[in-house]
């Protein structure tokens, strides 16, 4: 992954909250290809790079969790429906 370069890199503040995660801020990215999340959304934790991040240090159980908590980063592909 570190080799890749990053084509919807983006900066934003997300918070837990009790039906999944929230994203309150977001800076766009420069390139074409975007992450397309808005302020605002909320997201379910059961998909998506940032909810495994949240549930792996939550102190979720299983090999994709350990990995990410000794990685310290996840990558998810098509995880989430379009809009």
């Amino acid at each position: 992954m570190a080799n890749q370069r990053c084509l919807t890199c983006r900066v934003g503040t997300l918070a837990r909250i009790p039906t999944g995660q929230r994203f309150l801020h977001r800076i766009d990215s420069t390139h074409a290809v975007r992450y397309a999340v808005h302020e605002g959304d909320r997201l379910p934790l059961t998909v998506g790079a940032s909810s495994h991040v949240i549930r792996a240090f939550d102190g979720a159980i299983g090999a994709r969790y350990e990995q990410i908590r000794r990685d310290m980063y996840s990558a998810s592909y098509g995880e989430r429906p379009p809009r």
